[in-house]
């Protein structure tokens, strides 16, 4: 499954928050076990969510496409994931990304 569908299917299944409250709660309540940055989010929502992330001990990551369309939302910079399992996932299809052709 590519990466959006990945995205989407964490969203439906409710094991997702979105936007800079609910990602900063769950970073603080330990339920957040992935932090994914938007490619075109800005450089100091991107240091102060790293930061966050990593006081909690959570790896935060840039995706390589926008977040916010597969999962409903038309302007996201920061989603969290809260559960393991998607985030392992994500975090892999993230770091191995192949751009699809547009062929």
């Amino acid at each position: 499954m590519a990466l959006e569908g990945s995205l989407g299917l964490c969203a439906r299944a409710g094991k997702a928050v979105y936007g800079s409250h609910p990602v900063m709660r769950a970073l603080q309540q330990g339920s957040a076990k992935l932090v994914i940055f938007d490619p075109n989010a800005g450089e100091a929502t991107v240091r102060k969510f790293s930061l966050l992330a990593t006081n909690a001990d959570c790896p935060s990551l840039i995706a390589p496409v926008p977040i916010g369309p597969p999962v409903g939302q038309k302007n996201l910079a920061v989603m969290a994931i809260t559960h393991t399992d998607f985030a392992k996932r994500l975090a892999e299809q993230i770091r191995n990304h192949v751009p699809r052709s547009t062929e």
